[in-house]
């Protein structure tokens, strides 16, 4: 029956017929076999879980601005606690998303790498692409070469290159696994890296650094 009203009332749409859920509700009752309270209360019903949503994402950006605040004055205890706040508060919400990274990055500046790379992992596990899942990755990255995990870094930036639809990101990111990949030994991959930023992404701002790298990685190529 669902399908079915959804589809009609896509194809009513579609004609050209016009009108509010309602005012088409109202034509086909007889048809969806229910009476024009229950209309109401079904419209009621849609508009408030709408509604609700809309409130409660503005709530939790309210949220994660006040706890940025905190991060930007230097009160990382405050704005570690403020942050948590708007995971658990408004989970589900693209501010606890960014509020997960905000988190990470605090843990990160105190020191909390271990703790940071997992919980960065995690959200990967759940958000595997768009922009969050981008920066996630670029963030577990960082975080790993923290630790001295560089070739586990180096994956993760490369991640974040392919994650990423913004040219600079590509080639910064890029930048970063050739870092990770030179400190890890591996000489060839990071030349690697560095050729792909000037053939795929010749107008970036990465090709300068690229080129003084590649400089200084080819007599021992």
């Amino acid at each position: 029956m669902t399908a079915t009203v959804g589809v009609r009332m896509e194809q009513a749409t579609a004609a050209g017929t016009g009108g509010t859920a309602i005012e088409w509700m109202e034509r086909h009752r007889r048809t969806l076999g229910i009476g024009a309270g229950a209309i109401v209360v079904l419209v009621l019903v849609i508009w408030f879980a709408v509604a609700s949503g809309k409130r409660k994402e503005a709530f939790a950006l309210q949220a994660l601005e006040r706890a940025r605040v905190a991060m930007d004055a230097g009160n990382l205890p405050l704005a570690q606690n403020e942050l948590q706040r708007v995971i658990d508060t408004y989970r589900g919400t693209d501010a606890a998303l960014h509020a997960t990274l905000s988190l990470n990055v605090v843990r990160m500046q105190s020191n909390q790498h271990e703790l940071a790379s997992r919980d960065l992992q995690a959200l990967l596990d759940q958000v595997s692409s768009g922009p969050v899942a981008a920066r996630a990755a670029q963030l577990l990255g960082i975080s790993l070469e923290n630790q001295g995990k560089f070739a586990e870094a180096a994956d993760a930036f490369e991640q974040s290159s392919r994650l990423s639809t913004l040219t600079f990101e590509k080639a910064d990111a890029l930048l970063n696994v050739a870092r990770a990949r030179a400190t890890a030994g591996d000489t060839a991959a990071a030349v690697a890296a560095l050729e792909r930023i000037l053939s795929d992404y010749p107008e970036s701002a990465a090709v300068t650094e690229a080129k003084i790298r590649l400089g200084e990685l080819a007599p021992i190529k």
